[in-house]
């Protein structure tokens, strides 16, 4: 199914309830916002069918030419060509020539290439026992290691050095992601999945590494899928996308450091560790 087909079909998202997390009023206001994706989504994107699905990957993209754009004849030229496009994703060729690189570096990976070996891109679609919600998953890999099946996500990032992409955990949502997957296909299968993620960075040498998710890391991460979709439905039921007041719309206590849990308070920043930032 294209990208735009599975955006179309019913369903809640991942990456759409984990916005709930920040709060039930900025999950809305996402929803009614049409927003255009940033050059490094898009990117990202690409890479991922590049890796992922090569062999489709010109079916929803384009190389832009080199044209100069301040001159009549580079303008008539860029014209023509998006005249041409059909409605694809237009990349450049410097962006090309990383996302080939980037490819070939996980076919020279041994480890990352044995976990993204298996069935991509792959649709899933549940309704929750619970609450009844339509809930809907894509799958970058579904891999067998070892006589296990784990559901493998593809990321790119800035590092792959020790810390760095634990660091990046709360920040994205990672283990409520390996949560709701995982949730998702073992309703839907009645079977037990590992959750991996290969993590590539998008400079030279475009490193990669592959991170494997405790028992732990997924249950707390389900736990976390659960207490969202509940959030959202009952948001959804009482018609209240409250803010960061609450639904009873009381004060936040501000604490000294001394009264707060160290293990998860960030001295620098203010935040507990499993507050919402924005995506970058």
């Amino acid at each position: 199914m294209h990208q735009k087909d599975y955006n179309a079909h019913e369903g809640i998202r991942r990456s759409d309830l984990w916005n709930i997390n920040r709060s039930p009023a900025y999950f809305k206001a996402q929803c009614e916002t049409k927003r255009e994706p940033s050059p490094s989504m898009i990117f990202g994107i690409a890479a991922h069918k590049m890796i992922l699905e090569p062999n489709t990957f010109f079916d929803e993209y384009i190389i832009a030419p080199n044209v100069d754009k301040r001159t009549k004849a580079g303008k008539e030229e860029w014209q023509k060509f998006i005249d041409n496009s059909s409605n694809k994703e237009v990349i450049s060729q410097i962006d090309f020539s990383k996302i080939k690189a980037m490819a070939k570096a996980i076919q020279d990976d041994e480890l990352a290439s044995l976990f993204l070996n298996g069935q991509h891109e792959t649709e899933w679609y549940w309704e929750d026992i619970a609450t009844h919600e339509k809930v809907k998953a894509k799958c970058d890999n579904i891999a067998i290691i070892d006589n296990k099946k784990y559901i493998v996500d593809y990321k790119t990032t800035s590092s792959c050095q020790d810390g760095y992409f634990e660091s990046t955990i709360n920040k994205y949502g990672y283990q409520f992601q390996a949560g709701f997957y995982t949730a998702g296909l073992e309703q839907i299968t009645d079977e037990k999945y590992g959750f991996a993620f290969v993590a590539q960075e998008t400079t030279a040498p475009y490193a990669c590494r592959v991170y494997i998710c405790s028992d732990a890391f997924i249950i707390n991460g389900q736990l976390k899928y659960h207490e969202l979709l509940n959030l959202y439905h009952d948001c959804k039921i009482n018609d209240n996308w409250y803010g960061y007041n609450g639904a009873k719309s009381q004060p936040t206590v501000l604490k000294d450091k001394s009264e707060l849990n160290m293990n998860n308070y960030n001295s620098m920043s203010g935040f507990n560790s499993d507050d919402y930032i924005d995506e970058e």
